[in-house]
């Protein structure tokens, strides 16, 4: 054998040899068992000791709040006080109207010669319709009422209830009294004899409507300590309350024609004393168409 074979023998046994021992290492990894791990007891759950476990600090619990107070649900108040409805305003009453020349148509006029004046003035100027004047100068209540001055009408001479009642009128309109009856201070007198004068005519005249007037003031220059014109306002004041009480109209005639001081204004006076200017009638009969002027509806 030579050199070269002897060499190649020995390389195939150490293959061979090398072989054998691979074959069995593989071997042995597939069927040892896996190794079971070592057992390492789990360490022991320790609870926490409450008092080494730091607390939260304890807040003190809000101070309990007072609960708002109930507001009454405005569906549940209580229904608020009826107001009651403001009244409305009511309408300004409408003046009455100016009373018209037919209104006078079936009226008289008794008085003194004051009323000659309105007298005139009435038939001569018109403006108040065609009424009957009984006027006579210096008439009184008193010659009213006892008969020493008569007046004349249709021919005869008469009482004024008489006359009143032969002319048929519906109404009357008197002035008489502050040119001589309450001279002195005698209005007491003069008004017992006013309550006879309408006592008297209404017997005669049951229907006719009495209006008294309100007599016209004296001149400044014609008051006397026995006659001016703090007398006259004390005399209609009466005469006011008078028609008041015995179912007569009051007419406020004298205060129109006063000046700022009371007496008869220069504007109406014709003699310093108490007599009218013509044209003052037709200021008086202004008042008398004026309803404002009269105490109760004409």
């Amino acid at each position: 054998m030579t050199g070269m074979q002897r060499f190649l023998s020995i390389l195939l046994a150490l293959g061979m040899l090398l072989g054998g021992f691979l074959l069995s290492s593989l071997n042995t990894d597939k069927t040892a068992p896996e190794p079971t791990p070592a057992y390492t007891p789990a360490p022991p759950v320790t609870t926490p000791d409450a008092e080494s476990v730091p607390q939260p600090e304890a807040t003190s619990e809000p101070e309990a709040t007072s609960e708002p107070e109930a507001t009454s649900d405005p569906e549940a108040t209580s229904e608020p006080e009826a107001t009651s409805e403001p009244e409305p305003t009511p309408e300004p009453t409408p003046e009455p109207p100016p009373l018209t020349e037919d209104y006078f148509n079936d009226a008289a006029f008794l008085g003194d010669s004051i009323s000659g004046t309105l007298e005139y003035y009435s038939d001569n100027m018109g403006g108040l319709g065609k009424p009957v004047f009984l006027v006579l100068g210096d008439y009184s209540v008193q010659a009213a009422v006892d008969g020493s001055m008569m007046l004349r009408y249709q021919g005869e001479n008469r009482k004024p209830e008489d006359a009143l009642a032969a002319a048929g009128v519906k109404k009357v309109f008197i002035m008489l009294g502050a040119m001589g009856d309450i001279s002195g201070g005698k209005i007491d007198e003069t008004m017992a004899n006013w309550e006879k004068l309408i006592a008297n005519i209404r017997v005669k005249c049951p229907d006719i409507r009495i209006f008294i007037q309100s007599c016209t003031p004296l001149s400044a220059r014609g008051e006397t300590e026995r006659l001016n014109n703090k007398l006259v306002n004390e005399y209609n004041e009466r005469l006011k309350s008078f028609a008041a009480e015995n179912d007569c109209c009051y007419v406020a005639i004298g205060e129109g024609f006063q000046d700022a001081n009371g007496a008869l204004s220069d504007d109406y006076c014709r003699d310093s004393y108490a007599h009218l200017r013509i044209d003052a009638g037709k200021h008086w009969i202004d008042l008398l168409k004026d309803p404002a002027n009269y105490s109760v509806s004409p």
